[in-house]
């Protein structure tokens, strides 16, 4: 069985426009599937910048699914 693979880092290049599109995207495809059904829950989705939690040189892949690597000095759940 094959893993999920980390695409490479890089620098940001996505505008906070291209941001707040894949992150009302991301929110409309959650909701389509029945993943998201809590209105409260799908506005803090839509209100939090996703990619201001993710590594620097990972932030363009805010909203793909795919595994990213953790801040330094954080730990898993």
């Amino acid at each position: 069985m094959e893993g999920w693979i980390v695409p490479p880092p890089k620098e940001p290049e996505k505008s906070r426009e291209e941001f707040a599109r894949e992150r009302r995207e991301k929110v409309r495809w959650l909701a389509r599937r029945g993943l998201l059904r809590s209105p409260r829950i799908r506005e803090a989705m839509l209100k939090v910048p996703r990619e201001e939690f993710i590594p620097l040189f990972y932030r363009d892949y805010a909203y793909l699914e795919v595994p990213l690597p953790l801040q330094s000095g954080a730990c898993p759940l």
